[in-house]
């Protein structure tokens, strides 16, 4: 859609979400002129002594890195899956082995146990890194506060003057 089609529509009409529905979305899906892309919506309300004046959004396409992680899990779960079954495919010759084998036996079968953990510790770094964060909205008028508080509590008999709006609302 181009500006002039764009002036003095709803946002809903044009994007189908609206600024409260975008604040919630970790993504949305767009049709665009190079195909469907997916964006990462930032909103901030925009707003004068407490009353709300309207919203600036922001959308960052973040359609490459979702397809990356996307492909990297799928990599990860094949690597893992591949890593078992040879692992028991070693464990397998192994026991075969140990009757006139001695020492090396045991080796192979320590050292599959490893590799069996190092795909555990991989998956357990993936759960970790991919955890999502939820946004946070806070007021920065009462962060100034508490530092403001926090620093006059430390040294007394120094006063900290400051100069904030009523709300002063980020995320």
């Amino acid at each position: 859609v181009g500006r002039p089609a764009a002036c003095e529509r709803p946002l809903a009409s044009l994007i189908g979400n609206g600024t409260e529905t975008l604040q919630s979305k970790g993504s949305v899906s767009l049709d665009t002129t190079d195909g469907t892309r997916r964006y990462d919506p930032q909103v901030a309300v925009l707003s004068r002594r407490g009353r709300e004046l309207g919203a600036l959004l922001s959308l960052r396409d973040v359609t490459a890195r979702e397809l990356r992680e996307q492909r990297l899990a799928v990599l990860n779960r094949v690597l893992r899956h591949n890593l078992r079954n040879k692992v028991d495919v070693i464990k397998s010759h192994a026991e075969a082995l140990e009757d006139g084998a001695g020492n090396h036996a045991g080796a192979i079968d320590r050292a599959a146990d490893e590799i069996t953990e190092l795909g555990y510790s991989a998956r357990t770094i993936d759960q970790f890194v991919s955890e999502s964060t939820e946004s946070q909205r806070i007021d920065l008028v009462d962060v100034v506060e508490a530092a403001r508080a926090d620093c006059e509590g430390r040294a007394p008999g120094v006063s900290v003057a400051v100069e904030l709006p009523e709300t002063a609302p980020v995320e």
